[in-house]
């Protein structure tokens, strides 16, 4: 029997807009328009209703839903998730956003009726904003503020301010985060602050103990300055030497006539257990550099390095990747290298340094670049995390889900995907100050600054101009679950395609029934036990499931003629007068092609716009003990 479309998984990010009047499933988001069958008092500006709800029916209030990405057109929902607008006719692009909960994207056309539209969202997977919050905004001046230990975060805010501020400037606070009590700590301040060229990491000291490393760029005449925190005796140490041999003869030009000899935009360490810590200096946006070095911690002296296999900048990240984990025989460097893919801008490329034969390979991109708030994080095993951060950063960078994407790369099979999404958050996502940084099972992310296009009145500009201090956490520790669905038994179709599927524990996973004429749905089997006698309803993905819908024939067949039902057509559209408790509509072409389908229907007028060609088409509704089909012309 055939099947309808399998529900995208989880943790991929699905793009493509649907029309309105599909029955929509989108990262477990299932949405139903339904014209009602009354017109509008003001037919230029109709009436729409929506209502927001959870995938159990709770209404969800504090929603924000946007149309066509305009503030003249955004309201949040009240406490019964209810949003009322007054729109002119016409096609919007819909969007439904709120923290930890997976976004909504869809396309409605707006005629001269009155529409109510329903959204019934998810709750994210894998993030989430349960950490707490930092004391300290950071923000503006691109640069890495995170770094880790096994147990414990470190924060320099070097450049930030009170979150959602306009006061911003150079710091040196100093913070830990310890996430099994989930709490902040200040510690000594750092002994310097930074504007561009700022960049933190792990480490060790001469005498083997965790050490946090900072380093700052040109900055009130200072050229560039390196200290470390000791994380035993809880103290700075400076004095450590930071005259770096700069290469003058590997594009270091800045401003046509002049070198760079101090860290810049997308400045990055990593250390790679050998006593050394590797160092890209960054560049600005219009120059190039191909220069990078390495500090001896025991020796407390830079060497300059052969040059880069790519131009470095602003959103420049590497991370150390152990061969005895990943099958090889040596450590790797992963270096994204800045500049995003778009604009102006240089195509940004992913490779990686072998640290034995000191030999560079390039490997697979993905589509976004990287930027401000760009960073990498490996989970110890196959995966790289990527934050491409503002990769869209120019005058036009301006949008409600801007800045968001999580992408994280297979290192056996060299392919990136598309994650979810960070939480939702109104100024923008991964700017400067945000990142990465792997502590136990959990991705912590610092958000970084938040965009003055959203925040100053939509003033458009680039870059995180006004601090923030929020902290995501992203898990690692999900367990994968199989999905097995059986045949049906009986006369059916069902939206998921026969067999074994993969999904991540937490997945929801939406399930429709559709009985075949003379047949009505009887009920959900998971694992050989009755779960619900409801043809639509959803399933989270806890344990291994077989699943199987039952269908039982009717008594009787109904006729084609069925005295409480009636069905029409006008222009393109499709009207229902409804007597019957529930029913499906279904649209077919003369080939016999099922070309729309409608949610289940309950009794009273419905009204569909499917958006076809103009032609002849078979309309057939299943009711509970029968159906009508009907031939009706459609034309626009």
């Amino acid at each position: 029997m055939p099947e309808k479309n399998l529900l995208p998984a989880l943790g991929r990010i699905v793009r493509p807009l649907f029309t309105i009047f599909t029955i929509i499933t989108l990262y477990g988001f299932s949405l139903t328009a339904t014209s009602v069958f009354a017109h509008s008092q003001n037919p230029d500006n109709p009436h729409l209703k929506i209502e927001v709800t959870n995938y159990y029916g709770n209404p969800l209030a504090g929603t924000i839903v946007i149309l066509n990405d305009d503030p003249d057109f955004e309201q949040v929902s009240d406490s019964q998730g209810s949003i009322n607008f007054q729109v002119p006719e016409g096609e919007y692009t819909i969007r439904s956003y709120k923290a930890n909960y997976l976004d909504y994207t869809n396309t409605l056309v707006i005629e001269d009726e009155d529409v109510n539209y329903s959204i019934r969202q998810a709750e994210a997977v894998y993030w989430s904003t349960s950490p707490a919050d930092a004391p300290i905004g950071v923000g503006e001046k691109n640069g890495i503020r995170l770094a880790a230990t096994h147990e414990k975060l470190y924060l320099w805010s070097a450049y930030g301010g009170p979150p959602g501020t306009t006061d911003y400037g150079g710091m040196v606070d100093f913070y830990e985060y310890y996430p099994q009590t989930d709490t902040w700590t200040q510690l000594p301040d750092a002994p310097f602050s930074s504007s561009y060229g700022i960049s933190t990491a792990y480490g060790k000291t001469p005498e083997g103990d965790d050490a946090i490393y900072i380093i700052k760029g040109y900055w009130s005449g200072q050229r560039a300055w390196l200290a470390r925190y000791n994380t035993a005796s809880e103290s700075w140490e400076e004095g450590l030497n930071h005259e770096i041999p700069w290469r003058e003869d590997l594009g270091n030009q800045y401003n046509g006539d002049n070198f760079q000899d101090y860290p810049r935009n997308g400045a990055v360490m990593v250390y790679t257990e050998d006593d050394y810590i590797y160092l890209l200096p960054g560049s600005g946006y219009s120059y190039e550099k191909y220069d990078w070095y390495r500090y001896s911690i025991q020796d407390d002296q830079w060497e300059a390095l052969d040059e880069l296999p790519h131009k470095q900048g602003p959103g420049n990240a590497a991370v150390l990747v152990k061969g005895e984990n990943i099958g090889k025989e040596q450590d790797y460097i992963y270096v994204q290298f800045g500049l995003t893919p778009v604009g102006n801008y240089t195509d940004a490329e992913f490779w990686r340094y072998g640290l034995d034969d000191q030999q560079w390979e390039i490997l697979a991109d993905h589509a976004y670049g990287a930027d401000d708030g760009s960073s990498l994080v490996w989970d110890g095993q196959d995966h790289i995390y990527h934050t491409p951060g503002a990769y869209v950063e120019q005058p036009w960078d301006f949008g409600t889900d801007q800045k968001r994407e999580l992408m994280r790369y297979s290192i056996s099979q060299n392919q990136w995907e598309e994650m979810e999404k960070a939480p939702y958050h109104r100024w923008g996502g991964w700017d400067d100050a945000g990142g990465l940084v792997l502590i136990g099972d959990a991705i912590y992310g610092m958000k970084g600054g938040d965009d003055v296009a959203w925040a100053e009145d939509n003033y458009l500009s680039g870059g995180g101009d006004i601090p923030s201090n929020l902290l995501w956490k992203f898990r690692l520790d999900l367990e994968e679950y199989d999905l097995q669905v059986l045949e049906c038994e009986g006369m059916g179709t069902i939206n998921l395609q026969q067999g074994s599927t993969q999904h991540t524990s937490g997945t929801t996973i939406e399930i429709n029934a559709t009985p075949e004429p003379g047949w009505e749905f009887e009920n959900w089997q998971i694992n050989q036990q009755y779960y619900c006698n409801n043809p639509d309803n959803f399933i989270i993905i806890d344990k291994e499931i077989q699943l199987q819908a039952i269908f039982s024939q009717t008594t009787s067949t109904a006729s084609q003629t069925h005295n409480n039902t009636n069905v029409y057509s006008h222009k393109n559209k499709i009207f229902i007068e409804l007597d019957e408790k529930s029913a499906y509509l279904e649209v077919v072409d003369l080939y016999g092609r099922q070309v729309f389908a409608s949610d289940r229907l309950s009794k009273g007028s419905h009204s569909f716009a499917p958006g076809l060609a103009p032609g002849v088409y078979i309309i057939r509704i299943s009711l509970p003990h029968g159906y009508v089909s009907e031939k009706l012309f459609l034309n626009p």
